[in-house]
């Protein structure tokens, strides 16, 4: 696979570290390509601004110079008992910390320190409990974020997502109760704000109400979490991707409620979604979205940005 380095920059916006967006000053040296043949399935730029590549196959985290795209070290996870089964996601604290979802063993592991020194959160699932959500327990951890001394990690075979503190304590777990209603966007791309979408349709005009279609109210396959602070909508911003559902849920990220409607919908107009797998916020505020045969940017107003 190939990797493109279009931003190996001496400053870069980066909103997943603290989940806080920096300025965006960038300064592009060169474009690059980097030859990865082993899997690369997630990347983030490290407080050294250098980039860390989660390799599956490889069963290792690369780092990558700033300012060559070289690989400067490896980092590979391995003790006489245990070892790193396929890392998948990585998100690094405002403290330098990093956290990776080793998909293949059930756990998230805690980079940190000089030396860097290891620790686990979670446990592997019981295999023939693997699509039971249960606190704690994770059968396929894909996708984290961190901000302060919380990590929210996503699960699409036990299709939840779970809030953790640092000691591997579950504060919460997201998996049904959730609202069956979604907002379909209008192919001209204007948008009412979800979070001001009524909760009770009878009372409201048929031109609302025909925004919203049903969805199914468990989380199906959620398969990117992103957590933001400071935003217009609360203080701690829960982001989901229900890629089975091919929506967008929000959640207060500080005690796990929902906040409105889902956004999205299965489709390949403007403001629909097929899939959605990744998620990222830019410097300015606007939400980044990755799906297949698609991509989108949705403002803080939830209105469609660009495609």
């Amino acid at each position: 696979l190939w990797l493109l380095l279009l931003a190996m920059a001496r400053e870069t916006s980066m909103a997943d570290v603290g989940g806080r967006a920096q300025p965006s000053r960038c300064e592009f040296h060169h474009v690059r390509k980097v030859v990865l043949r082993n899997e690369p399935w997630d990347c983030k730029i490290g407080r050294d601004r250098n980039l860390y590549v989660a390799e599956v196959s490889r069963n290792r985290i690369i780092v990558l110079n700033k300012s060559t795209g070289r690989a400067t070290e490896s980092i590979a996870y391995r003790t006489e008992s245990d070892c790193f089964r396929g890392p998948t996601s990585i998100s690094i604290n405002e403290q330098g910390s990093m956290f990776v979802a080793d998909s293949g063993s059930g756990v998230i592991r805690v980079f940190q320190g000089e030396p860097l020194s290891c620790l686990s959160l979670g446990r592997l699932q019981p295999r023939k409990r693997r699509h039971i959500p249960t606190p704690g327990n994770f059968s396929f951890p894909h996708m984290v974020s961190t901000v302060d001394d919380m990590v929210w990690v996503c699960d699409p075979e036990s299709c939840c997502v779970q809030a953790l503190y640092l000691n591997g304590t579950c504060k919460y777990l997201i998996h049904a109760n959730l609202t069956g209603m979604r907002v379909k966007v209008p192919e001209d791309g204007s948008f009412v704000r979800w979070r001001d979408l009524p909760m009770n349709l009878s009372q409201e005009s048929n031109q609302v109400a025909e925004a919203y279609q049903m969805i199914s109210t468990t989380l199906r396959l959620p398969n990117a979490v992103l957590v933001v602070k400071d935003t217009p909508v609360c203080p701690l911003l829960l982001i989901v991707a229900d890629s089975g559902n091919h929506v967008l849920r929000f959640f207060n990220a500080t005690n796990g409620a929902e906040l409105g409607a889902a956004v999205g919908g299965w489709g390949r107009f403007v403001g629909e979604l097929n899939y959605p797998t990744g998620l990222a916020m830019r410097s300015d505020g606007v939400l980044l979205v990755s799906s297949w045969g698609d991509s989108e940017g949705l403002d803080p107003r939830g209105q469609v940005a660009e495609s």
